[in-house]
């Protein structure tokens, strides 16, 4: 794939690969519905996301990262429709996401350091383990926007709002 190109899968699983470069992929959704006669796209192992370009933007849309997603030094990425496992940013001391979107994501376990102007809509965000302090930010600001959030711990948050959700 080259830069920019978009990545269509069809229902069904797909072995998790390493990505570094600015792509759109999506599925055919999160959720299995069976009223409805649809199937999950299922990305299974967790693998490491990467895209230092600061001009093309990564998008993932209706997605299950089953294995979870790893990022680093991100800039411009957007989530939407996904159910993402496990959720860890930094990866192996990166320098976390900039200016990323997360709409209409489920997020069981988030460990995510190193925020920076991020945007959570209409989402559910836990983080995972206890007294971890694993969702926090350095830069800029972590804003939250009807969402459901459940944090272990809220001693090392810092620039993060919330509108219009449950904590």
């Amino acid at each position: 794939a080259q830069d920019g190109d978009i990545i269509t899968l069809s229902p069904g699983i797909f072995n998790g690969v390493e990505i570094r470069k600015p792509l759109t992929i999506r599925g055919a959704g999160m959720m299995t519905d069976t009223a409805a006669g649809t199937l999950r796209t299922t990305i299974i192992g967790t693998k490491k996301i990467h895209n230092p370009d600061t001009a093309l933007p990564m998008i993932f849309e209706g997605l299950y990262f089953e294995g979870g997603a790893y990022m680093d030094n991100i800039w411009n990425v957007t989530f939407s429709k996904c159910y993402i496992n496990s959720f860890g940013a930094p990866f192996y001391g990166g320098s976390g996401i900039h200016n990323g979107n997360f709409v209409h994501c489920i997020i069981p376990s988030i460990r995510a350091g190193w925020l920076s102007n991020c945007h959570f809509y209409n989402s559910v965000v836990a983080e995972g383990e206890a007294n971890a302090n694993w969702f926090q930010n350095s830069d800029g600001s972590t804003i939250l926007y009807n969402c459901i959030i459940q944090l272990q711990s809220i001693s090392s948050i810092d620039n993060f709002h919330s509108y219009n959700s449950i904590l």
